[in-house]
């Protein structure tokens, strides 16, 4: 979670020495690559329980030079898989055994302080995304369906940890009561939950962290005023304008890391077992042996 911020701040520094200005953390989003440190751990893990390096697709961070699969920072197609409403997905983590893939994992974050932007938006892509594999698995674009992860990073502060009911007076019809004054990240907790229980995602993890820095360290005046720092905003005026890095789990055991990865290691060692069992087969194969369809006497 350390290095999420680390590739974050870079990003923006770098802008700023190109003489870039974007608020906030705008530079920081639009560079990109600030997830791949939480593939790379996903795929360390897959590799670990025995799926070879060469069948675990992501994209490295840039500062890696062990990755075997894909050269940092760049793309592979080996992640992009066949969609059905649209003509291919590119997910974050694919590991793949006797040529078919057996992991999907789609990691995303949302910074604040605008949270209420977003937060439908991630809702609907999840569902989304997870309902077109399936699809095309159902079409026959894949010969299975494999494996699906839902990682959530969700930026712990102030505005995140907010409750509230929302405006009442813009809906017609009451709203599950589960979404009764809550936070943000009650409702990233909700939809993973939802997301596993209901079997749209074989497992999800969901986190949040907190930014070490200030986002408007380096902004100018202008953009203080423009893009406030959602510590310093009237809203929160009672709170410490005190950055510090940390992080939690929204479920430690429901939607927990150590869950998602049993999980996730558990059908990369069956499946890799199976493909080293089929290799065997394939190279010591003996055209007398008997088989299961051979009469026996």
């Amino acid at each position: 979670m350390r290095s999420f911020w680390e590739v974050r701040s870079k990003a923006r520094d770098a802008q700023t020495s190109r003489g870039v200005a974007e608020p906030g953390e705008r530079a920081g989003v639009t560079a990109g690559g600030h997830l791949d440190h939480v593939a790379h751990m996903l795929a360390n893990a897959c590799i670990a329980a025995g799926a070879a390096p060469t069948n675990v697709y992501y994209k490295a961070p840039k500062e890696v030079t062990d990755s075997s699969v894909v050269a940092p920072g760049s793309i592979s197609p080996g992640f992009t898989l066949p969609g059905f409403y649209r003509p291919t997905k590119m997910w974050d983590v694919v590991v793949r055994a006797n040529k078919r893939p057996i992991v999907a994992i789609e990691l995303k974050s949302q910074l604040g302080p605008s949270f209420g932007n977003n937060a439908n938006n991630r809702a609907e892509e999840a569902i989304g995304t997870a309902t077109d594999l399936a699809k095309a698995v159902k079409n026959g674009l894949l010969p299975e369906m494999p494996w699906i992860g839902y990682v959530y990073v969700i930026e712990d502060d102030p505005a995140s940890n907010e409750k509230s009911s929302g405006k009442r007076d813009r809906i017609l019809h009451p709203k599950d009561e589960i979404f009764n004054k809550t936070s943000y990240q009650d409702r990233v907790r909700i939809l993973c939950r939802r997301l596993k229980e209901e079997r749209v995602y074989d497992n999800t993890w969901a986190i949040a962290t907190k930014r070490p820095y200030c986002p408007n360290e380096h902004a100018t005046k202008s953009v203080k005023e423009s893009t406030p720092c959602s510590y310093l905003t009237k809203k929160f005026k009672d709170r410490n304008h005190v950055h510090e890095f940390g992080f939690k789990e929204l479920d430690q055991e429901l939607i927990g890391y150590s869950g998602f990865i049993d999980s996730l290691t558990a059908v990369v060692r069956h499946h890799c077992s199976l493909d080293r069992k089929e290799n065997h087969f394939r190279e010591h194969w003996d055209p007398h042996a008997p088989t299961l369809y051979d009469q026996t006497e």
